[in-house]
Order: C-alpha cells, then structure tokens, then sequence
C-alpha cells in the first residue's frame, strides 16, 4: 500500500511538473524543417573542423557559443563561450586569426583565451533571455545578402529537449539587425566585458548589398 501511494505521488508529481511546460513562441513547421536542413548539412559536412574550431561534440556540458566574423579588412575571428558544467558557469573568450585565402582559423598564441568565472544566475540570465526571444524558433537563417561586413553566429546545445523545438541544438547566423537575435548577443558580450557597439567598431558594421 505504501509502495502504491509512493507511485502515485511521483506520477502527479510528473504530470503537474509538466504542466508548467509551456511553449509560449509561434512554431512554424516550414522554418523548423528548413532549420533541420541546413543544421543537418553543417553538421554533415563537418563546417567546424574545415574552418579550424571545436565541433559541438567536443563540448561536454550546456553551452552558448557566439562567434563573431570580421569584415574581409580584419582578420580577428573572436569567440565567447559560456558553458554551465554541474552548476560553474564559465566565460571563455578565444581570439583565432583568420587565413582569408582559405578560412581556415588559427588559435592566436598570445593572449588567445581569457577564462572569466561567473555566478550561477547568469547562466539562468541567459536561458530566460533566450527563451523569451524565442531563439529554438528563430531562422538559422535570413537569406539577405552581404557584400562585406560582420557576420554573428550563435550556437546553443543543452542536455535538456526545448519545449517549442524539441531540439537539444540551434544555430542563429545574422549579418543584419535582428533585435531579439541581438538582444541574446550583447547580453553574452556584457559578459565578456564587451558589447555589440564596441564590436561593430572594432570590426565595422554590417552592410547590406543594396
């Protein structure tokens, strides 16, 4: 009887845990298939080893990656990665200078990577951040096209399933302003003592084609 009052309770606890689950953006199943698509050509053709950085396998815990492409007239390719490992949350900046006849990156030797400890509510920051931008949901993707200009990409995996996606892994590129994809960004930046003005700056802004 004891038994059976204990399997009831973990069962309601489940089901009303649950409950508090709730996919509150707009999920779009033609942007979802086209993000599968391209993630699963990416991860296919193994980008991140042909341009020199880490694969997301190599990754053990929860982690945000922003990586920031210079304009063709700088050649400072640089990181910020957040990672949550049992409860340490952990910024690391990586600087990698970039070949511009083959693109492949090259960790720079000095003053390459710079470790910054966090407290555990960042990390929280930024997952609430994230989920309130709707960022599982965004486009990997805009289509526009650049001539020149800075390109932000921003990868996110979690040992957890998103509600709204169901994915445990998302890409964002931009090279153009997209206030909620930015908003996730530059809170990464603050982190990293930086922010999105300053790179523009130092990188020059982005401009479109036409």
């Amino acid at each position: 009887m004891k038994l059976r009052y204990i399997v009831t309770a973990i069962i309601l606890s489940l089901l009303f845990g649950c409950s508090n689950k709730v996919c509150n953006c707009p999920v779009d199943q033609e942007i979802q298939y086209t993000n599968d698509s391209i993630i699963n050509s990416w991860n296919n053709q193994d980008w991140w080893s042909e341009i020199g950085i880490e694969t997301i396998s190599q990754f053990e815990y929860d982690f945000y990656r922003l990586t920031i492409f210079p304009s063709w007239n700088n050649s400072t390719v640089t990181q910020y990665i957040l990672e949550n490992k049992k409860g340490n949350t952990l910024m690391s900046i990586k600087e990698y200078q970039q070949d511009q006849s083959t693109e492949k990156l090259t960790l720079k030797k000095k003053g390459g990577t710079k470790n910054l400890h966090m407290d555990s509510d960042k990390w929280t920051e930024i997952n609430t951040l994230a989920e309130s931008n709707c960022f599982w949901n965004m486009p990997v993707a805009t289509g526009e096209q650049y001539l020149d200009g800075v390109s932000w990409l921003l990868e996110v995996k979690k040992r957890d399933v998103n509600i709204c996606s169901k994915k445990q892994y998302h890409i964002v590129s931009r090279v153009a302003r997209d206030s909620s994809f930015f908003s996730i960004c530059n809170d990464i930046l603050k982190l990293g003592n930086s922010s999105i003005k300053e790179q523009d700056s130092l990188l020059d802004i982005s401009w479109r084609t036409d």
